[in-house]
């Protein structure tokens, strides 16, 4: 879990470290290299484009563990019920991560595309912000919800307990 918020902090704000350069017209990055980073997003676009379209193109959606159980209890519908039931929504999981990917992706690109277009600085400013702090608040509100929350009481009731003993 710290990893994903180390990585959901420093990945925006070095992007926002990045736009910074941008737009203050500091030529940062050579032409050369601007064409390959090109040449790179639209390779990463096309991957996530099929893993969207065609989810079990690269993975089965079934660990090996699933497979055993399948193997040991073949007769049991409920199980393999359960199985097919986890296999959709691990392809729809996937599906949705891409789309949402895809959607920030293209929206960051068509800001930056209309920037070039003269529009104001502060309107890119804002809306790459807006869309970082839409994508923080989706993917922490994935990750943390209401129920992750305890009564704060909680831990000095069970540490006072084991030191008690």
């Amino acid at each position: 879990m710290m990893a994903l918020i180390i990585a959901c902090l420093a990945m925006p704000l070095l992007a926002f470290i990045m736009l910074d350069k941008l737009l203050r017209k500091e030529n940062v990055i050579p032409d050369p290299l601007k064409i390959t980073g090109l040449k790179y997003a639209a390779i990463a676009a096309g991957v996530i484009s099929i893993f969207v379209l065609v989810p079990t193109l690269l993975f089965n959606m079934t660990s090996p563990r699933e497979l055993e159980l399948m193997a040991q209890n073949s007769g049991d519908t409920d199980l393999s019920g359960l199985i097919a039931a986890l296999k959709q929504d691990r392809i729809s999981m996937i599906r949705m991560d891409g789309v949402h990917i895809i959607f920030y992706w293209y929206c960051s690109c068509d800001d930056m595309v209309l920037y070039k277009n003269k529009i104001n600085k502060i309107w890119v400013i804002a809306v790459i912000g807006i869309l970082s702090v839409v994508d923080l608040w989706t993917t922490g509100r994935t990750y943390l919800t209401d129920e992750n929350y305890g009564d704060s009481n909680y831990y000095e009731q069970y540490f006072y307990r084991r030191c008690r003993k």
